[in-house]
């Protein structure tokens, strides 16, 4: 036997195999992504424009320098200051003013209308990125990005980041920073849209909720009554992102009864002594906008006013009323002078929903299912259309022809109102406004004569 023999074979067998083995790849270098030169995400080598990426690498490699010295330094952009540290200062691409040099944090403008930004009191250690746009980029940015675009990418947009730093350097020249990042703006606004939906919790509709980001925290604050149980999902999901903080009730501070520019139609107006209801917002050919109301509420030239005083407008022009040839007759006058919406009240007398006006036309006899508006009354539906060529007398005179309905009475201060269709959840067509009523059957002039004789259209 010669042991050794076999085993000189098996070591060089061992050792060939060895030698086989391909050497290990190396690490692939991805070109960067940037956004800022196409506002897309493209890698850097295939952009058109010269871009320079600032990466988290170089920003600590730059020691304790600020965020103008690094911009300099990196990317070759003259940056003029105003006054002595921390002071606003002008950025400079390619000969460009400071006024035509872009600058967003976030994808957020910085730039203030003297075209300086405070560029000065950003800590690097805030940052996670910088993209530089040399040269003109108007057509993705507009006029301040004719010298190029400057766009810092902040750290810890998924949760805080602590930061602290200090530097001492010649002529007792010291700087220190503290802080903390938060929340990008897309993320708090996606946050917020799910406050605002309340949709979070069985009873999240219940109670009332505002919101905003604390630029000192970084977090967004959430004050609400509503209880724990209701908001346990929300800070579930967020527990980084949401400061929840009780607070009272909260109550609009606006109703039909006491309504706000842009004013809707269904709401109280007075002047005079006497109190009627708004109907739709109208649009003159010279776009001009205005609101209805009944032509035997008030004359032209008078001032109208909500029941607490807000000034609605003034009466501009009037129907004709009390003539013998009762079909010249039309209850309809309008007010300008303020904003108004295509927006009319829902609900009860103090409501504040409402639904969008999308169009208008003339009802239709026989059929159910319309809406009146009007602040004695607040919103009554199911309305049926008895006629739609009534006549109705009055102490202003006859009117004809007009609507005739029932299903709910138009009483006192409901003159005016709206006379609409509704149209799924949120929206309504304008059929007419409510002029007259016995208590058990109502009348409200057609939108034909009130669009013929006013010369206006519905406004959307």
């Amino acid at each position: 036997m010669q042991p050794s023999k076999f085993a000189g074979l098996f070591g060089l067998a061992a050792l060939g195999a060895q030698a086989q083995v391909p050497p290990a790849a190396e690490p692939t270098m991805l070109d960067p992504i940037v956004v800022t030169a196409t506002r897309s995400l493209k890698p850097e080598m295939q952009t058109v424009r010269d871009t320079i990426v600032i990466t988290r690498t170089d920003l600590d490699a730059a020691g304790n320098l600020s965020l103008a010295e690094v911009l300099q330094r990196n990317a070759g952009i003259e940056f003029r200051a105003t006054g002595g540290p921390g002071q606003p200062g002008g950025l400079f691409i390619r000969g460009a003013t400071s006024g035509q040099t872009l600058v967003l944090i976030d994808g957020i403008r910085v730039n203030n209308p003297l075209g300086t930004t405070s560029i000065e009191n950003i800590p690097l250690e805030m940052i996670e990125r910088i993209e530089v746009v040399k040269g003109p980029v108007s057509s993705l940015y507009g006029a301040d990005a004719i010298g190029g675009v400057v766009q810092v990418f902040t750290r810890g947009k998924k949760v805080p980041h602590f930061f602290a730093n200090a530097g001492y350097g010649e002529d007792n020249d010291w700087r220190v920073s503290t802080g903390v990042t938060g929340v990008d703006k897309k993320t708090a606004d996606g946050i917020r849209d799910e406050i605002a939906g309340r949709e979070f919790a069985p009873d999240a509709a219940k109670f009332g909720y505002s919101s905003h980001l604390d630029l000192q925290t970084g977090r967004v604050v959430v004050q609400t009554d509503a209880p724990a149980e209701v908001t346990e999902r929300l800070l579930k999901e967020h527990p980084d992102e949401i400061e929840l903080r009780d607070g009272k009730p909260l109550e609009d501070l606006f109703h039909r009864r006491d309504d706000i520019p842009s004013f809707w139609g269904g709401a109280s107006i007075q002047s005079g002594g006497a109190t009627c209801s708004t109907g739709f917002t109208v649009r003159k050919p010279s776009g001009a906008r205005l609101i209805t109301t009944a032509a035997h509420c008030y004359g032209v030239g008078a001032t109208v006013r909500t029941p607490t005083s807000t000034f609605v407008g003034n009466v501009t022009q009037r129907g004709t009323l009390g003539s013998i040839f009762f079909w010249d007759n039309r209850d309809v006058e309008l007010i300008g002078g303020s904003s108004y919406a295509p927006r009319v009240y829902t609900g009860g007398v103090f409501s504040t929903s409402s639904r969008g006006i999308v169009g208008a036309g003339n009802p239709v006899a026989g059929f159910t299912g319309y809406c009146s508006s009007g602040q004695t009354s607040g919103e009554q539906c199911q309305q049926t259309v008895q006629s739609t060529q009534a006549i109705v007398c009055t102490q202003t005179g006859c009117k004809w022809p007009i609507i005739e309905y029932t299903g709910g009475p138009a009483r006192p201060g409901d003159s005016g109102g709206s006379f609409y269709l509704p149209s799924g959840s949120t929206q309504a067509h304008a059929r007419g406004a409510v002029i007259a009523g016995d208590g058990t059957t109502s009348y409200a002039e057609k939108w034909s004569r009130m669009s013929s004789s006013m010369g206006v259209s519905i406004a959307t």
